[in-house]
């Protein structure tokens, strides 16, 4: 895992920043994280039922579509200032400020036609704690920012790690004390409070002063950013009210808690994400350390996350039988389609972010153009009403399209040498291994606990093995640190 850490980044970085530890540290507080909120939501999921988890997921895609405006790229456009001074700091926080308080009325505006469209009077109340939250978000964009760019990973994973588990537990309180739907709704503001308080308590800023005209400045690269943003999240978002208004709360039920599912996946993906992004701006004006940190989070993504995915895949009716009963069948039909969803995401937003390097980020914008006429024209096709699963489809398609246009642009601006092509022929064989041994398994005639008890001690041995083979040409290659950290230094 070091030699990950080590290729992930450039080599030259300021003395000041650990990335080797900040991704350890960031990996650890995501997985503590993912241990503990999952669990939480599979209880709250398996007590409130479908209706009321569709519900909580048209107040988030409403939340995320506001923050994506309040944070207009700033974060990353934050990232790449090479030079940071405390006029400048100042008008980057009071220019998150006046955004976030205008995202937060934006949304109380719009809580009554929302809960009106759903008729559901809980959206109303819901909605007016969706933009407290956004207004705190906007609070908290610079301090955030600051941490990321001092490299202070440890203190920025710990302050969402804090502000998830805690919330989650918030939540979970208030579900087993009846409030429902309200658990979910205030856990927004609880989450958003304790991230605030721990950013600012580590990187205080000021919301007065600053530089002027900075918007100016910065309005050409925040537009693209912020167009992008807004495309990916009201798609990524969007599907579930679109889901929930043609198909049913039932569906769009079962189709948020497939995606709550198929989303712990990012477990490592997030870690790597971060970190790359980091790195990607610390050395913005060298393409060929830009190629190697992209071509080293593909393979990693390759050879440890997707194979995580096609595990689900394979086995989505007994984990989703076994975990949330019976009546959650619908998510075990969905799954596997939103595991091909979600393994889409992540290589698209590498790429994405080392073609923002290169001044290249409009290709993946007109990418989401293309397919948002696409999957527009699909669904007036199907007019007021769809099916679960070919609505899944579609979205997916779209997803899909996108990104495998952002990856062959980007593949042919940062081009990969030879070792690097068959180093990635090495890890789609190793994963079609995977694959083929989880759907022989799949077959045996067993209860499902039992299933899934096999496949959980089978599938990864049999990933590791065929990695070894491919990698190291010894099947039990992986089986010791010598050996990952010499696949690690092959990627």
């Amino acid at each position: 895992m070091t030699a990950v850490q080590e290729d992930l980044v450039p080599e030259e970085t300021p003395p000041k920043v650990d990335y080797r530890r900040g991704f350890s540290w960031n990996l650890l507080f995501n997985v503590l994280t993912k241990l503990t909120t999952v669990a939480i939501a599979i209880y709250v999921a398996r007590e409130l039922g479908p209706e009321i988890l569709a519900l909580y997921g048209v107040l988030t895609t409403l939340m995320y579509f506001a923050d994506t405006f309040r944070d207009a790229g700033l974060l990353q456009i934050f990232l790449r200032e090479p030079e940071m001074d405390d006029r400048l700091e100042r008008g980057y926080a009071r220019l998150s400020l006046i955004v976030g308080a205008s995202l937060a009325t934006v949304l109380v505006i719009l809580s009554l036609p929302v809960a009106r469209l759903y008729e559901r009077d809980e959206l109303l109340g819901g909605m007016l704690l969706g933009a407290l939250a956004t207004l705190l978000n906007g609070v908290s964009t610079i301090p955030y920012a600051k941490l990321m760019k001092r490299g202070e990973f440890r203190r920025a994973s710990l302050a969402e790690a804090l502000g998830s588990i805690l919330s989650s537990v918030w939540a979970l309180g208030l579900v087993l004390a009846g409030a429902g739907f309200w658990g979910l709704a205030t856990q927004s503001v609880v989450r958003s409070l304790i991230f605030l308080a721990v950013t600012y308590r580590w990187a205080p800023v000021k919301y007065t002063g600053g530089e002027t005209g900075l918007f100016q400045r910065i309005r050409g690269t925040s537009g693209t950013l912020t167009a992008l943003s807004i495309l990916w999240v009201t798609y990524f978002m969007g599907d579930q009210a679109i889901i929930s208004k043609l198909s049913g709360l039932a569906a769009g039920g079962f189709y948020n808690v497939a995606k709550q599912i198929v989303q712990t996946a990012d477990v490592l993906a997030k870690p790597i994400s971060q970190v790359s992004t980091v790195a990607f701006a610390n050395r913005v004006t060298d393409p060929v350390a830009i190629a190697r940190t992209l071509h080293k989070a593909l393979l990693t993504f390759l050879v440890a996350i997707a194979p995580v995915y096609v595990g689900v895949a394979v086995f989505a009716e007994p984990l989703v039988i076994t975990l949330l009963t019976e009546k959650y069948r619908g998510t075990a039909q969905v799954l596997p389609i939103l595991c091909l969803y979600n393994a889409a995401v992540y290589p698209g937003s590498f790429c994405s972010s080392a073609l923002l390097m290169a001044d290249r980020i409009k290709v993946a914008l007109y990418g989401w153009i293309a397919t948002y006429v696409l999957v527009g024209l699909a669904l007036v096709m199907a007019g007021g009403k769809a099916e679960l699963i070919p609505m899944a489809w579609l979205f997916t398609g779209g997803l899909v399209l996108v990104n495998t246009s952002t990856l062959s642009f980007a593949m042919a601006h940062y081009r990969p040498d030879r070792a690097t092509r068959g180093n990635m022929v090495r890890s789609l064989a190793a994963l079609a291994v995977t694959a083929v041994s989880a759907v022989t398994i799949a077959q045996v005639p067993l209860p499902d606990l039992a299933l899934l008890g096999i496949a959980v001690a089978v599938v990864p041995l049999v990933h590791l093995v065929a990695t070894g083979i491919f990698f190291l040409g010894n099947p039990f290659g992986l089986f010791s640190v010598s050996g990952v950290r010499r696949l690690w230094a092959t990627l």
